[in-house]
């Protein structure tokens, strides 16, 4: 995947981020011992106009298309002195193109038996034929006797559990996504990834984000609950019920800029008339709805083990503040492990720069997280031939 790297040079990787409603691609700089850089990028959006699912999928090539060659119009501009080639592309979707399952596989052995590769791959295998129209798996723990064990080969135990994130595509929508890729950037295939891998991956591996948390993840079309203890996935849900859905509940007679722009004022407090006391009315009103629609999510959640105190909110800026209060309200204090209201954080551009030099006006946080994934795994990739 990651070939090796000579010395003094970088690898250039195309980076595309599939939304539920838009499509971003980045090119990235990638260099041993450093920062990678985002050197050019751009978002695509494909407008609102109560599209069903099958009609967004539909226009998603285009945006794709639209975003690759804004992007490389952008990395032209930069005039470099010997322009590099791109060598690598990796592909993310979003919810609610992706489901995300955490498949859970044990072998009794009945006495004290040597754990072998063997013994893991075969686990590992069962999980993945499990799985119809697979994205990608990933091993995210494995236990013996039920502790979790780094290095389970060569230990020894009498029941071995192997925990893997099994993600599931849209195929129809992969198969259009991969042609436009393909167009975009004729001299490489696709990596596929899913972005639950991103957002597990830059939390688990961000030196200040909780070992412990919930991550909301609220997109244009769907949100997506992830449920981390330790840095591992325990639980993960998603349904329709994104941004689109929050602003026509605002204000159904605006466009989605429209209420946006409005909410910013609010948050100034430098919104005023009746369109303004209507919104404020409009909210509470949502807000009753919305502490039906998550509480029931998080209660299904929670099942016998409460939730994680910390909350990790992504989702557009412009709401941050807002839904930020949402998520600490009483009601949901029910589901934390302390029966306190969750403490809450933004999930923003700054936790990313510990792997990602923006070089580039980012269109925003989704990309980065896909970018900062590229770089995590070619940081372990590099670890791992080291280890040869």
């Amino acid at each position: 995947m990651f070939g090796l790297f000579e010395r003094g040079k970088f690898k250039r990787v195309a980076v595309i981020d599939v939304g539920s409603a838009s499509a971003a691609v980045g090119v990235i700089d990638i260099k041993p011992g450093e920062k990678s850089r985002l050197i050019a990028a751009h978002r695509s959006f494909i407008p609102y106009e109560n599209r069903t699912k099958e009609q967004f999928a539909a226009r998603m090539g285009g945006a794709i298309e639209e975003a690759s060659h804004k992007a490389q119009q952008e990395l032209s501009a930069r005039k470099e002195k010997s322009s590099a080639p791109i060598v690598e592309a990796y592909a993310f979707f979003r919810a609610p193109w992706v489901d995300a399952q955490v498949a859970r596989l044990t072998k009794e052995f009945g006495k004290e038996t040597r754990i072998t590769r063997a013994h893991i791959d075969a686990l590992a295998g069962q999980a993945l034929s499990s799985a119809k129209k697979m994205l990608e798996a990933m091993v995210l723990r494995v236990e013996i006797n039920g502790y979790a064990t780094p290095e389970a080969v060569g230990k020894s135990g009498h029941t071995v559990t192997l925990f893997a994130l099994i993600t599931t595509v849209d195929q129809e929508l992969q198969k259009s996504s991969q042609a436009y890729i393909e167009k975009s950037f004729p001299q490489v295939k696709p990596f596929w990834r899913s972005h639950t891998r991103a957002l597990l991956s830059c939390v688990r591996e961000h030196p200040k984000h909780p070992r412990n948390c919930v991550v909301v993840d609220i997109s244009s079309e769907g949100t997506s609950l992830l449920v981390i203890r330790d840095g591992i996935l325990e639980a993960q849900t998603s349904f329709d019920f994104g941004v689109h859905a929050v602003l026509e509940k605002l204000s159904q007679n605006s466009l989605p800029e429209e209420t946006l722009g409005l909410m910013r004022m609010l948050e100034r407090e430098q919104c005023s008339g009746d369109v303004c006391e209507a919104l404020k009315l409009n909210i509470e009103k949502t807000e009753q709805e919305m502490v039906r629609i998550y509480g029931e999510q998080l209660a299904a959640l929670a099942g016998k083990v409460r939730l994680p105190h910390d909350l990790l909110l992504f989702v557009h800026p412009d709401l941050v503040p807002w839904l930020a209060r949402f998520f600490s309200r009483l009601d949901f204090s029910q589901f934390t492990v302390p029966l306190r209201p969750f403490a809450v954080a933004e999930l923003a551009s700054r936790d990313v720069q510990e792997w990602i030099q923006i070089d580039s006006s980012a269109p925003d946080i989704s990309l980065l997280l896909a970018a900062s994934l590229v770089h995590i795994e070619s940081l372990e990739k590099k670890a791992d031939v080291h280890k040869v």
